[in-house]
């Protein structure tokens, strides 16, 4: 495979996926200058600020792949890359579920279960691509995939895929039901965005995993998560016509009470 045999379609991807890979490092970046005085919601931000930097380089990766493929980079690069991306969204997922839980509980004690959790999982997943020996790429329209000779079910995909981020899912439920109760307010409504955002990206991979071979979905697939990541900044940093849409922050005394996202 040329560069000029590559679909246009597969080009248009590589724009989108670095184009949401840049936002969630812009994302990253800025929950790790927030000036926070509390330690632990300071710890909490940097932990937030993993998930999209895990999201970013997982983007990255993906639309690096179709530049590797088309100048036919050998498969042990792109098998590595690939083990690069899964190992930076599985440390995202942890600091995703631990922001979350900080959110609604205000305590930090469960960082490290959490990242043995996810380290152990992402080093299945690793052992697993391997006990499934790709022996090739397959170039879509819209995205590259690894060829297995001993490839894996729809329903095992799926099932992974619920066990890593079903406890995220179950979190936001609880962050919806959270900001529910506060006062109508800035905080409220990042914690909204955010709750929808992660719900809305999450609920985008399940949908590319039902529908691998619909142009729409696929389309919608890669667009989501520019989308997504959009929403989240322009909540923490709003644009100059935004903010005067926005309630106001909550009273200081308010804020004290509440752990602020």
């Amino acid at each position: 495979m040329t560069l000029l045999s590559v679909p246009g379609t597969l080009w248009l991807s590589l724009v989108l996926d670095w184009s949401a890979a840049a936002i969630f490092c812009v994302l990253a970046a800025e929950f790790l200058q927030r000036r926070v005085r509390d330690h632990a919601v300071r710890f909490a931000n940097v932990l937030f600020a993993l998930w999209w930097l895990g999201l970013g380089v997982s983007n990255f990766v993906s639309g690096l792949r179709v530049i590797l493929v088309s100048i036919d980079m050998p498969l042990t690069v792109l098998i590595g890359l690939s083990f690069v991306s899964s190992a930076a969204v599985a440390v995202g997922l942890a600091g995703l579920l631990y922001y979350l839980i900080f959110l609604f509980t205000g305590r930090s004690v469960f960082l490290w279960p959490l990242l043995v959790f996810y380290a152990g999982f992402c080093g299945w997943i690793i052992h697993s691509h391997a006990r499934w020996q790709p022996i090739g790429v397959d170039v879509g329209a819209w995205s590259t995939s690894f060829i297995h000779a001993q490839p894996y079910s729809d329903a095992y995909r799926l099932s992974v895929l619920a066990a890593l981020v079903a406890p995220q899912l179950i979190a936001v439920l609880l962050l919806i039901a959270l900001a529910a109760r506060l006062p109508r307010s800035a905080a409220r409504v990042r914690m909204f965005v955010v709750a929808l955002s992660v719900t809305t990206y999450i609920g985008n991979s399940f949908a590319a995993s039902l529908y691998p071979d619909d142009t729409g979905w696929l389309l919608v697939g890669e667009i989501v998560p520019v989308v997504v990541g959009l929403a989240v900044l322009f909540a923490y940093r709003p644009p100059s016509w935004l903010p005067w849409r926005l309630p106001p922050e909550m009273p200081a005394t308010l804020q004290r009470g509440a752990t602020r996202p």
